[in-house]
């Protein structure tokens, strides 16, 4: 994997970096991984802030070319890389009780232990360049962040990893859930993620800008947007950040 791989000891964040490379440099490779043992500003969605203890986790980025892909179905990349982060967790770390909490935060039980950050750049009509970012916490132990809810492999499973071997896996997981997207499989994607949802079973409470309330996922659109069924069979759709899920951090 090194031959597609850039290593560093810090950087601001692993997008920006991977991002300043694509402006001057034409000629990188599809699934190029650029890696940081720390980002001092690690982006989360909407600009939140990832907390990540220097030399504990996976913080990194890789690039791919989507042209193949219409904008309009650009969840679809949501989709696969949480289905890849999911199948590395599951078959390569041995956990359980793994979901993908909508849009593409990963899961264990109800705490957090990945998220991932994609930003597309368009040409026309296609999508030209894809950068994912993703963070795993892996062995970090305590979170200082008031971030509500984090859990690291190491907590979940007692053991602590070696960083470089757990990427290699990771990155071969996504780029065989980046096949399936090639090869135009959208519907088992699309059925594997809404299988693989957080809290897609029954009904439980969320909470918009207008208070609380119970439902149950009824559907996500291709364009990501997140449909609720209330008790009373009414359905409300909402786009990234305009519902919450009330989680308990007990």
């Amino acid at each position: 994997m090194r031959d597609n791989l850039i290593h560093l000891t810090s950087t601001t964040s692993t997008n920006e970096y991977l991002h300043e490379l694509i402006t001057r440099d034409d000629s990188l490779n599809e699934g190029l991984v650029v890696w940081s043992d720390f980002q001092t500003s690690g982006k989360g969605q909407l600009s939140n802030c990832w907390e990540s203890e220097e030399g504990k986790n996976l913080t990194f980025s890789m690039l791919f070319f989507p042209s193949f892909l219409p904008i309009n179905a650009q969840f679809l990349l949501s989709q696969f890389v949480s289905l890849g982060i999911v199948d590395y967790l599951v078959n390569h770390v041995g956990m359980s009780d793994i979901s993908i909490k909508w849009p593409n935060d990963i899961y264990y039980k109800n705490k957090k232990i990945a998220g991932v950050l994609i930003e597309n750049l368009l040409m026309g009509t296609s999508i030209s360049h894809t950068i994912v970012g993703i963070g795993l916490n892996v062995n970090q132990k305590k979170f200082f962040s008031d971030a509500p809810n984090p859990v690291s492999m190491a907590n979940a499973t007692k053991r602590i990893f070696n960083l470089e071997l757990e990427l290699q896996k990771l990155v071969e997981s996504i780029k065989s859930r980046y096949l399936q997207l090639i090869k135009g499989d959208f519907s088992t994607l699309r059925t594997q993620y809404f299988n693989a949802l957080y809290r897609a079973d029954n009904y439980y409470y969320y909470e918009d800008q207008n208070g609380s309330f119970a439902a149950k996922i009824d559907s996500v659109a291709d364009d990501g947007i997140l449909s609720l069924k209330l008790v009373s069979g009414e359905i409300r759709k909402y786009a990234f950040k305009e519902v919450s899920f009330i989680i308990s951090n007990k």
